[in-house]
């Protein structure tokens, strides 16, 4: 078939619904969400080759959040490996806690110019 019949010939039902589906679905993320408000997530894992934990903090809207938390989120008893998301107050609580470990690991800081 030459790509210049495949242009040329008209979309049927079917494959116009696809196209429609395909372009619905790569623009949803990116419509905001009435009533969705941005929260802060905080992220902690630790995998069988890190010395020790890691966590990282960044914001997104709190739908996405406990999308996140609910998919993502696991514990493995046998390894010890973890990745645990917080969302909201809780992401608060574990950011501060975040910020207390690494200026523990940091030389020379002190923790109230930190925390603040």
């Amino acid at each position: 078939m030459a790509v210049g019949r495949v242009f040329g010939r008209h979309i049927g039902i079917p494959e116009g619904t696809l196209a429609l589906v395909v372009a619905a679905g790569l623009i949803v993320p990116f419509v905001p969400i009435p009533g969705d408000q941005p929260t802060r997530i905080a992220v902690r894992f630790w995998t069988a080759d890190m010395e020790r934990p890691s966590s990282f903090i960044v914001h997104t809207s709190a739908n996405i959040c406990r999308v996140l938390s609910a998919l993502a989120s696991y514990s493995d008893r046998a390894t010890g490996e973890f990745v645990q998301i917080d969302c909201g107050k809780k992401a608060d609580a574990a950011a501060r806690q975040i910020r207390a470990e690494r200026v523990s690991d940091t030389p020379g800081k002190s923790p109230t110019v930190i925390a603040q």
